[in-house]
């Protein structure tokens, strides 16, 4: 049996050998996969950042670690007081991704979708398939939250 070696490492994201076969055609993205591209747009675009997320003032790409653990949150002031250090209401975008796992023991889920706070706007704009079932999922709630 071969060692799942990690492949590349960008700031605090690495892809091991069996994240990156999800690339091939027909496989689906995992939570390693999305938080790399995200580190990626980080450093590479805005030189850095932090606090659970990438950032360059006005645009937070928050990790996929920290949008599972808000939208799990035991009750909306813990998922406040967690994400109050990062600003989020300053911020003209937030770009939070969000899968339909709905547990905190093992990570998981089957589908990925991206939920998109515009403060221009003043609303969230949901990419992913199919809409219908996102709003039965906690995160739907994560509007409430920030």
């Amino acid at each position: 049996m071969s060692e799942d070696v990690v492949v590349r490492t960008v700031g605090d994201a690495s892809v091991r050998a069996s994240d990156a076969r999800l690339l091939d055609d027909g496989a689906w993205l995992n939570d390693a996969l999305i938080h790399f591209a995200y580190e990626e747009l980080r450093l590479g675009l805005h030189g850095g950042g932090g606090g659970g997320g990438a950032t360059d003032g006005g645009v937070f790409l928050a990790a996929p670690a920290l949008v599972h653990l808000l939208v799990n949150a035991p009750d909306a002031a813990f998922a406040r007081a967690v994400a109050s250090p990062l600003g989020l209401p300053a911020k003209h975008s937030v770009f939070l991704p969000v899968n339909d796992c709905l547990s905190l023991d093992a990570p998981g889920g089957s589908h990925w979708s991206l939920l998109v706070y515009s403060h221009t706007s003043n609303a969230f704009f949901y990419y992913g398939t199919p809409p219908c079932l996102f709003q039965y999922h906690p995160s739907f709630n994560i509007s409430q939250i920030l």
